[in-house]
């Protein structure tokens, strides 16, 4: 009789212990799954992608910048891509994703689930690359078993900081990760203090960083610079290597800007293509984006203003055209934190114009122009996009190796 009730009290304990364990168990996954619910409606509210990614504000909102290059897919079979071996996922929240992705790694993206993402997938040196861009992240729990990730996030103003911050301290969520990388595309004037926690030397969990602008957090060790590059991607994506010997109607261009004594002094010039920015938002869209398109394929020269940074979109996409950047290296004063400028394009000696003085020195350099023959002007020109071809390139081998070296090195 002992022994039976010893039985039935060892049963009765043992399914009391179970009982206890299973309810812990539901509890940690309710309050887990109500973290991640919180953490998404977040980043539901808060994120979208930055399609409106352009030099000049408002000009091109609207604008659709991939139209023609992207296919519709309505299922997610890309989704179901199985990689063997090493596999780094690239998530993207800003327009600079599309620029990593189409134009340093030389990749493609399809669209699914409706245009709410786009998806790529790319193998380079053994290693799988997944990129998704667009709203569909950290829609499932598959989502968080990721163990390599890079995001792509925009830190260039207070909203787009909020969004990544919440990003960001949503890594914790994660189950499996191993290593991340962070592109950020930062502030004009090299504020991102905001950003510094979360590197991993000052405790956070970022691994390695690519920084655009001249920030001073950049140290070649694991925060790197990233390039600004292009704003309207399907435009800048097409070699046009073949067309560059083609005799080219105007010395020099100008358009989209709201200097004045630049325009002033340049729309008198016939050899200059110029066109004011246009303030109302029904009036530009695709005229302006025309006008500008054609001024970088009809001129030598594109004058490149700058407001808050020297660097601007205008230095890579007229260098895509072959079309020689002209800066001025006194820009109106703006406090900032950058250490320097242009580090980046100065380290691979880009093609440019510099002056300080647009009114003196551009007069000077339309009257030089006048005297050089047509083939000096396309050896300069093919030489310019030769050297755009070149500098992603190196862009691309330079960032492979530090993801090799960072992520897979143990």
């Amino acid at each position: 009789m002992k022994v039976t009730l010893k039985r039935i009290g060892l049963i009765f304990l043992i399914c009391y212990i179970l009982i206890t364990c299973y309810t812990g168990y539901q509890f940690v996954q309710k309050l887990l799954k109500s973290e991640l619910g919180n953490q998404q409606k977040i980043l539901d509210k808060l994120t979208e992608v930055d399609e409106d990614w352009n030099p000049w504000g408002e000009e091109f909102e609207g604008a659709d910048p991939n139209e023609d290059i992207l296919k519709f897919d309505e299922g997610d079979e890309e989704d179901e891509v199985k990689s063997n071996g090493k596999t780094v996922e690239i998530w993207s929240k800003s327009a600079l994703g599309i620029y990593l992705w189409e134009h340093i790694l030389n990749a493609s993206l399809v669209t699914r689930y409706r245009g709410i993402e786009k998806f790529g997938t790319t193998k380079i040196n053994g290693i799988t690359y997944r990129m998704r861009l667009g709203l569909g992240m950290f829609q499932s729990r598959k989502d968080l078993d990721a163990t390599h990730l890079i995001l792509v996030l925009n830190g260039s103003d207070a909203k787009k900081i909020r969004v990544s911050t919440v990003i960001l301290n949503s890594l914790k969520l994660f189950n499996r990760l191993e290593r991340v990388g962070v592109i950020l595309l930062g502030n004009e004037k090299c504020e991102n203090e905001w950003f510094e926690p979360f590197l991993k030397r000052n405790g956070g969990p970022i691994d390695v960083a690519w920084i655009v602008y001249d920030s001073e957090l950049v140290d070649d060790k694991t925060v790197f610079q990233f390039p600004l590059g292009v704003s309207m991607h399907n435009y800048f994506k097409t070699s046009f290597k073949s067309t560059l010997d083609i005799r080219r109607p105007f010395t020099c261009n100008l358009v989209g800007t709201d200097e004045d004594d630049i325009y002033n002094l340049l729309s008198s010039k016939k050899e200059c293509f110029v066109q004011p920015k246009i303030a109302e938002r029904y009036e530009s869209n695709s005229i302006t984006r025309s006008a500008y398109i054609r001024a970088l394929r009809t001129s030598d020269l594109t004058l490149c203003p700058a407001e808050k940074n020297l660097e601007t979109f205008r230095i890579y996409e007229a260098l895509s055209y072959g079309s020689i950047p002209i800066l001025n290296i006194k820009p109106k004063e703006e406090k900032s934190k950058c250490n320097g400028s242009l580090r980046l394009l100065k380290r691979y000696n880009f093609p440019a114009i510099f002056v300080k003085d647009w009114n003196k020195d551009v007069e000077r350099i339309l009257h030089k122009e006048k005297f050089l023959s047509s083939q000096d002007i396309v050896i300069r020109r093919i030489n310019a996009f030769e050297w755009y071809l070149s500098f992603k390139r190196k862009i691309m081998q330079e960032f492979l190796g530090i993801i090799e070296n960072t992520f897979f090195s143990h």
